[in-house]
C-alpha cells in the first residue's frame, strides 16, 4: 500500500476513535453514574481522561483494521495486489 494510504488509514481510525470516544465520555460525564465525574467539588479529570482512553484505544484499532481491509481489498480488486 502506498503512503498516501496508510495516511488514510491512519486518519479514518483517529477521527472515528476521538469522535466515539468524546461523544460516550461526554454521555457519561452528562449522566455522571454514581457521581464518579463530577461532584460539588468540580470534575474528576482523571476519570473523565481514562473513560476516553478507554472507548479510544479499541475503536480505533478496529476503525483502522476495518480502513486497512477496505484499502486492501480495493487495491487487490484494481488489480495492483494491494500495493
Amino acid at each position: 500500500m502506498s503512503r498516501r494510504a496508510w495516511f488514510a488509514v491512519t486518519v479514518i481510525a483517529a477521527g472515528t476513535g476521538v469522535a466515539v470516544a468524546a461523544v460516550m465520555t461526554w454521555l457519561d460525564w452528562r449522566l455522571n453514574p454514581a457521581g464518579i465525574f463530577r461532584d460539588a467539588g468540580g470534575t474528576h479529570w482523571s476519570f473523565v481522561a481514562e473513560t476516553f482512553a478507554s472507548w479510544f484505544i479499541p475503536v480505533f484499532w478496529a476503525a483502522g483494521i476495518a480502513a486497512l481491509a477496505v484499502f486492501a481489498l480495493r487495491g487487490w480488486l484494481a488489480g495492483r495486489g494491494g500495493q
